[in-house]
C-alpha cells in the first residue's frame, strides 16, 4: 500500500486522503518503509506519546544497528548451513574419520567389480558425442 497519492492526484491529493481516512486510516507501506497515518485523532495521538513514537534520531540509529546486527547474525548462519563439512572440505582428524568410512567403497575389489558398468556408462557417453558430431 503506497501512502503517497499516485502522480494524478499530486496536485489535488484531499481525495486521496480521504479514500485513506475512510478505508486504511493507518497502514504500512512496504515500498516505501513508513508508516501513513491519515485521521487527526491518530496523528495528535503519534504525536504527544514519544515513548512509543519517538523523534530521538540516536534511538533510531541504535535499533538500526540492533537490526543489522541481527541481519548479519542471521547471514552468517546461513552461509554456515550452506557450506557442510564433507570430506573435500575438512582437515584430519575429521576428514581421516570420514575417509575410514567410506575408503572401504574404494578398493580395487570393489572398483574391479564395478568396472563393466563403469565401461557400460562410458561407451554410452562416448556413443551419445559421435551421434551428435
Amino acid at each position: 500500500m503506497d501512502v503517497f497519492p499516485p502522480p494524478d492526484k499530486v496536485l489535488n491529493p484531499f481525495s486521496f486522503y480521504a479514500q485513506m481516512r475512510k478505508v486504511h486510516p493507518v497502514v504500512y507501506d512496504d515500498k516505501n518503509k513508513v508508516w501513513g497515518i491519515f485521521r487527526y485523532e491518530d496523528i495528535q495521538g503519534v504525536l504527544t506519546n514519544y515513548r512509543h513514537f519517538s523523534s530521538d534520531v540516536q534511538k533510531l540509529m541504535k535499533m538500526q544497528q540492533a537490526e543489522m546486527k541481527q541481519q548479519e547474525q542471521n547471514n552468517k548462519r546461513e552461509r554456515d548451513e550452506s557450506v557442510r563439512r564433507s570430506i573435500l572440505t575438512s582437515d584430519p582428524p575429521y576428514h581421516n574419520k570420514l575417509r575410514s568410512v567410506i575408503s572401504s567403497a574404494f578398493t580395487l575389489k570393489t572398483i574391479g567389480r564395478l568396472r563393466p558398468r563403469i565401461e557400460e556408462i562410458c561407451h554410452d557417453m562416448v556413443d551419445k558425442v559421435i551421434e551428435k558430431g
